[in-house]
């Protein structure tokens, strides 16, 4: 129950039970009872407030949510487009878990000084104006697509950390990684032009390789022993490559069986707490893989692996071999004790849309490859948490499939992304780096292009003190952008979808 001045609204996480006249110009409201839940979820807000409703469809949830976005006033108009996505998102969310949002309403509001981004108080969301605001005259495209992200992350947690909450904070990313990679679930599913997977590629995983490449890394599943520690690793680390191991195993064992466990889980732990191996009991028993066996690794263990790659038998074999990966150089041997499970993914050219199921679990083993097909390339779609090194032959096969179209976006991506970050780290050469780089003067996709430009960037930062280094890069980016300038021109076309746009502005 709050006591406040008239005028004023009240909210919490739970409905509004009763509303009374109190004295000296105050009221008195009273809110219905919470189910159990953790306390860091409860939450109050007071103050001068404006609000837009919509009611979700209620075709999973069994029942309308209803669902409001609050404001300081005049700015209600504004949350439309979250709202939008807020009663998509409950109903998604109801039917990939199987089970209905808990509460009997779902609040979000716009709060003008925040410190979080967001929080996703249970059935009260709170967000900095940024991430729950979109002005329809002046928003850009990445920032409503962020807007979407954000509410789709936050209403995850409203199952998957309020529901059931983790049982210590060393279980953040059982939180934080999941509703990354959930929510980006959901925003493909309500906005498929969006590509979001692609983008997951440079804004997670691409992010996390780089931060876990570090010796100062840690796991992503860590301990956490006093409360003063739990800031540290609110980082990329527990979201991005929690969210990537996450993308990796669901494609491994399958959406299908993937959300079984899921929802499995979640019946058995809800309104109570539940561990990492909670979750991967579950999977396990709804895939019949052992998943502990595996991911046990990628979660208790810092770093990830480079898979070496040397051709054999005349091209028809290809032995893999795995060392961890350091952006500093090669692993000491100390530092290099770890045999990582890792799911190969291995395409060629004679069936270019199939992958393997070979895994790799030992230091090293030998892989059939076809002699006659044209090129390989591991970890097909770039769904694996590792760095691949290629022999100089395949490194110039690839860049002929990239030139030629062979390859999908996913795959250009990772290859141009592997490549940059083996040159920058020693690993290969610069050489292999540039004859890929070449490969790419006919690219379309903003996202290959993103990548492109934030590995260009990096080079030239690696030689700003050789000035004729610096025009010999400077000439190469002027060869691989100007194409690219001349077709967008500087005005947008009729009918041109977001990615173009940021493409433009790229």
């Amino acid at each position: 129950t709050l006591r406040v001045r008239e005028g004023l609204t009240a909210l919490s996480n739970m409905d509004v039970a009763a509303e009374a006249a109190a004295a000296d110009g105050l009221k008195e409201v009273r809110f219905s009872t919470t189910p159990v839940m953790s306390t860091y979820l409860l939450a109050f807000v007071v103050g001068e407030l404006d609000f837009i409703e919509a009611r979700t469809s209620g075709k999973h949830n069994g029942r309308q949510i209803p669902c409001r976005v609050y404001t300081t006033p005049g700015k209600s108009a504004q949350g439309r487009f979250a709202l939008d996505v807020a009663v998509q998102v409950l109903e998604y969310f109801a039917d990939v878990f199987g089970i209905a949002y808990a509460l009997p309403k779902l609040d979000q509001i716009a709060i003008g000084d925040f410190e979080a981004g967001a929080m996703e108080n249970w059935g009260l969301v709170t967000y900095r104006e940024v991430a729950l605001l979109v002005d329809d005259a002046s928003t850009s495209s990445r920032a409503r697509q962020q807007v979407a992200y954000v509410v789709s992350h936050e209403l995850a947690h409203q199952w998957f950390g309020n529901l059931v909450t983790m049982e210590w904070w060393s279980e953040l990313w059982l939180n934080e990684g999941f509703a990354t990679w959930v929510g980006t679930l959901a925003v493909d599913h309500v906005f498929p032009e969006y590509h979001v997977w692609t983008q997951f590629l440079v804004d997670d995983l691409q992010r996390a390789l780089a931060l876990d490449a570090l010796r100062s890394s840690h796991p992503i599943q860590v301990p956490v022993r006093r409360s003063a520690e739990i800031s540290q690793i609110f980082d990329a680390i527990s979201y991005s490559k929690g969210a990537s191991a996450i993308r990796m195993l669901s494609s491994y064992i399958g959406l299908d069986s993937f959300f079984r466990g899921v929802r499995a889980y979640l019946k058995k732990h809800q309104y109570a707490n539940a561990s990492t191996r909670d979750l991967w009991d579950a999977l396990s028993e709804a895939s019949g893989v052992d998943v502990t066996a595996f991911m046990a690794i990628w979660t208790g263990t810092i770093g990830y692996p480079i898979l070496s790659v040397t051709e054999l038998s005349g091209g028809s074999q290809i032995e893999v071999r795995q060392n961890r990966y350091l952006s500093a150089g090669s692993a000491a041997d100390a530092e290099d004790q770890t045999l990582w499970w890792v799911p190969l993914r291995i395409t060629t050219s004679d069936a270019p849309s199939q992958a393997t199921d070979d895994v790799l679990s030992t230091r090293s083993a030998t892989y059939n490859v076809s002699a006659e097909a044209q090129w390989y390339k591991l970890n097909r779609d770039t769904v694996g948490i590792y760095r691949v090194k290629y022999p100089p032959g395949a490194v110039a096969n690839l860049a002929t499939a990239v030139a030629a179209g062979k390859l999908d976006v996913n795959d250009r991506i990772g290859v141009i992304a592997d490549a940059a970050s083996l040159a920058s780290s020693g690993h290969s050469n610069t050489t292999d780096f540039l004859t890929l780089l070449r490969a790419y003067r006919d690219e379309t996709e903003f996202v290959v292009w993103q990548e492109i430009v934030l590995r260009l960037d990096a080079l030239q930062s690696a030689w700003a003190d050789e000035p004729t280094a610096i025009g010999q890069i400077c000439a190469l980016a002027r060869s691989l952008y100007s194409p690219l300038a001349q077709r967008l021109g500087w005005d947008a076309a009729s009918g041109e979808d977001s990615l173009a746009s940021r493409l433009r502005a790229l």
